[in-house]
């Protein structure tokens, strides 16, 4: 399945603002698809401590009218953003979201969170989940900024890294760029400390769309920021495999630090996207 036949979207959201730019891409992106989007809200039913059997129906009961109350409150949240009602599913769970989506959503075919990014991965909207996802995604996952302007792509920047990743990142950019009539560009960042770096071999063009590439010299971060900045992109999109340290899954800094330290949409592939833009 390629990036323009996507046909399901998920928006995991907490109601704060960074949420409301997720739902607001969503809307964005359904427009140009016709996808299919869930918007999901997890949050715990706290039980009072200690209860007898006798109260189980009413703390059941108590469960339901919760859910269905935060359900309305879900797509009042998502009409305020998008200014209209949608025929998106709602669904409001007291579980983890990071396994509900892989065991129940894991054919979703793109996943869009929101975050503040200032403060590192730590602080994110949703806390470690969002760092988790980008762990366990089988899908793209699309990290966009609180922002007061609507949504748009007329300029997209892929991230190089002179790996076999590239035809992946470029085809999937080239699918985004055909859809929403953007334009393409390309960066590569040697570092100082790299001996011996190659350049990168970029095409002319991709999929009949013209590419423009940039090599940049620094911190891969700060470059790629920069470069995003000089040429008004709207958004970046870098491919990504966590490394491991001992049993833990760790994201490498130069992602982590673009979507700290930046403000634009981020859209990250996981090793699992064909290069093609589906899911192997």
């Amino acid at each position: 399945m390629t990036v323009q036949q996507r046909r399901h979207i998920v928006v995991p959201i907490d109601f704060s603002p960074h949420s409301g730019a997720a739902v607001r891409w969503a809307a964005y992106w359904q427009e140009r698809t016709g996808a299919q989007v869930t918007v999901l809200h997890c949050r715990p039913f706290e039980a009072p401590p200690a209860f007898t059997m006798d109260q189980v129906d009413d703390l059941v009961q108590q469960a339901a009218q919760s859910e269905t109350r935060v359900r309305d409150e879900v797509i009042a949240f998502v009409q305020q953003q998008v200014g209209r009602t949608v025929p998106w599913e709602t669904r409001v769970a007291e579980e983890d979201p990071v396994p509900l989506i892989l065991e129940q959503y894991g054919d979703a075919d793109l996943i869009i969170m929101g975050t503040h990014g200032r403060h590192g991965l730590q602080r994110w909207m949703l806390g470690s989940v969002a760092e988790s996802m980008l762990h366990a995604a089988k899908c793209p996952v699309l990290v966009v900024h609180q922002a007061e302007e609507p949504p748009r792509l007329s300029r997209i920047l892929v991230a190089m890294h002179h790996t076999e990743r590239d035809a992946m990142a470029l085809h999937t950019a080239a699918e985004i760029a055909t859809m929403f009539r953007a334009d393409l560009f390309t960066v590569h960042v040697v570092e100082p400390h790299a001996l011996h770096a190659e350049r990168v071999s970029v095409p002319a063009s991709i999929d009949n769309l013209p590419l423009q590439h940039v090599e940049r010299s620094g911190k891969p971060a700060e470059q790629i920021l920069t470069t995003a900045g000089e040429l008004g992109a709207d958004l970046v999109v870098m491919s990504v495999t966590p490394k491991r340290f001992l049993d833990i899954a760790i994201l490498p800094p130069t992602i982590t630090q673009v979507l700290q330290f930046g403000s634009l949409p981020v859209l990250v592939l996981p090793t699992a996207v064909t290069a093609t833009g589906g899911r192997s």
